[in-house]
């Protein structure tokens, strides 16, 4: 079994899940998580101060990353990455300050990209559903 996907080095691989069954689905919770990644706030609109959980997705060119997250009780922010680093460099973010926020990109080259489920407050955590389309 995969420990929690609370740093860069943990994040968990959506792949094949992603790709073969055209999404997947995973829940978690960011209590007692780190704050690994925090990419500019022009990324999300805000700093994302607050722990952070991180997964990946192994992506080709033209292919298109559809990340969705729901959060229960807290203010998730999300966004897509294409370094995993606390200087993580953000290809697009979400952070509308409620409980549900949404990210699309279209993959310019092959690679690793990062889906990360984060928070602007580090006071602000909790249990989420996080959906990854690859397609």
């Amino acid at each position: 079994p995969l420990g929690p996907p609370d740093t860069c080095a943990a994040a968990h691989d959506l792949t094949d899940d992603a790709r073969a069954a055209g999404v997947a689905v995973v829940t978690g919770d960011t209590t007692g998580y780190a704050n690994d990644t925090q990419p500019p706030n022009s990324c999300t609109g805000f700093t994302p101060d607050g722990p952070d959980a991180v997964y990946l997705v192994q992506a080709i060119v033209g292919e298109t990353i559809v990340a969705s997250v729901e959060a229960t009780g807290w203010d998730v922010s999300l966004f897509i990455a294409s370094t995993c680093a606390i200087d993580a460099a953000c290809l697009v973010g979400a952070d509308l300050g409620g409980a549900s926020e949404s990210v699309q990109w279209t993959v310019g080259a092959t690679g690793t990209y990062y889906v990360v489920v984060e928070s602007w407050d580090p006071t602000s955590f909790g249990a989420y559903t996080l959906t990854v389309e690859l397609g």
